[in-house]
């Protein structure tokens, strides 16, 4: 007798129902596929490992690369994947801003008139002090063969240095999160893809590589964070150089200290006499020392440190 399709259906329909009711104790392996896809691809379907749990296909990791990982830019880590590592990203490092200023420290003229050489003792009455308005000092009348101007104070330039650099910081941060379990591999198509646990609404897979890296194509959401900030911003040193002395005068030869009666320079501290020198008046130049400021320029700089390239699954 010839056996045509239609009687091999007839004959063998009950056993076949049979397989299937019994499918699932007729397999080797508990890996349930579903929905998968190519290993480069995004979606890679689900599976359910050994222990019956649920899980995701991912890409396999590229090597170099280190994942797979959940990263979250708005909510906390959450289980399983609960191991949390801060990442930052959009150096923001402020002001970085240096001042000097110098200044000698204010100083007295005192004009003295005596009548005594050498150390023009005081006898033709009290010192007088030359207020910074009044330039033109005339010979005393009555007492006063000799003159002496000194110096009350003074001293060299003072630096005063201002700094104002602000704290650096970061405008954005995430939340690298991972899971203590080990991941499970063999359960997917490509036996050394990972199949991982599900994540939270706002959470996606993702693998990272130290350093600026283009990202693999199954993960081609690239984000790059940073782990720390290395501040070396400073001011360089703020010195100052002084010029000349305070009370620094001109002796003249006539009562309005007018330019051209300049007779010679004075000598601070050192007694002289009137007499014979065509003095009869003393114009001060200056009493206090003249000061520049050098330095206070910004130095070093603020950057981030410990960058990685983190390459997330499109979601």
């Amino acid at each position: 007798m010839r056996w045509g399709p239609r009687q091999l259906c007839v004959l063998f329909a009950p056993l076949l129902a049979i397989a299937l009711a019994c499918g699932e104790y007729l397999v080797d392996s508990p890996v349930v596929l579903e929905d998968a896809g190519a290993e480069d691809a995004t979606d890679l379907g689900v599976a359910t490992d050994e222990a019956g749990r649920r899980c995701t296909c991912l890409a396999p990791i590229p090597d170099g690369w280190t994942g797979p990982f959940v990263l979250d830019e708005l909510s906390a880590c959450e289980a399983p994947w609960s191991k949390d590592e801060p990442l930052f990203a959009e150096l923001d490092a402020g002001a970085h801003e240096c001042s000097c200023k110098c200044a000698a420290p204010p100083s007295t003229c005192i004009y003295r008139a005596s009548q005594t050489m050498g150390a023009c003792a005081l006898n033709c009455g009290l010192d007088f002090p030359v207020a910074k308005t009044q330039s033109c000092l005339t010979k005393s009348a009555g007492c006063g063969a000799f003159f002496l101007i000194r110096v009350d104070g003074g001293g060299a330039c003072a630096p005063t240095e201002t700094k104002w650099i602000d704290d650096a910081g970061f405008q954005r941060s995430a939340h690298r999160c991972s899971t203590e379990d080990p991941i499970t591999t063999g359960v997917c198509p490509n036996a050394a893809a990972p199949c991982v646990p599900e994540h939270g609404v706002s959470s996606a897979y993702c693998i990272e590589h130290e350093g600026e890296s283009q990202c693999p194509p199954a993960y081609s959401v690239k984000h790059t964070f940073h782990r720390a900030i290395a501040d070396t911003r400073d001011c360089s040193p703020c010195t100052c150089t002084s010029t000349g002395e305070p009370c620094a005068f001109v002796n003249h030869s006539d009562i309005t200290c007018s330019p051209e009666s300049t007779v010679s320079n004075g000598l601070v501290g050192l007694c002289t006499p009137y007499g014979g020198s065509s003095v009869v008046a003393h114009r001060l130049l200056r009493h206090d020392r003249v000061c520049a400021e050098k330095g206070a320029e910004p130095t070093g700089k603020a950057e981030p440190t410990g960058t990685v390239t983190v390459c997330c699954r499109p979601e």
